[in-house]
């Protein structure tokens, strides 16, 4: 029975032991490698839903591919309208241009320019899509 009860302590000897060891090699110093983002500087677009904000597209300053913006699609509701927010961080906005093209980037469906005018700190746009639907003829 001895030699059981001091199996049992030399264990949990040998556990915390370990664990401390394990511990100072683990948790020793690291530096602080994060940096502060710089606060939104291009407007930000968002399309609304029945009063939900969807599909949220970030200024972009460089061209962008379709592929990488396949995230970003936006279903037609039946009545082809869009509502689109604006959020413009200060900058001074005038027009928006957009295009809807198909799913792989190819055709090009409609473009447009809208003009803005009023409120400038949080627009709200109505775009009316054009579809033009096409068949397939094998």
């Amino acid at each position: 029975m001895r030699k059981g009860i001091r199996k049992f302590f030399i264990l949990v000897a040998v556990f915390i032991v370990a664990l401390f060891i394990f511990s100072k090699i683990t948790n020793h110093e690291t530096k602080d490698l994060t940096t502060d983002m710089p606060a939104a500087s291009l407007p930000i677009v968002y399309f609304e839903d029945n009063g939900h904000r969807v599909n949220e597209l970030h200024g972009y300053v460089d061209d962008m591919s379709e592929v990488s913006m396949r995230d970003t699609v936006t279903p037609l509701p039946d009545n082809h309208k869009l509502s689109l927010r604006i959020d413009p961080y200060g900058k001074n906005i005038d027009s928006v241009t957009f295009e809807v093209r198909s799913l792989d980037g190819s055709r090009l469906v409609q473009e447009g320019k809208v003009t803005l005018s009023g409120d400038k700190s949080a627009m709200r746009l109505p775009l009316k899509i054009c579809w033009k639907k096409q068949r397939n003829i094998n």
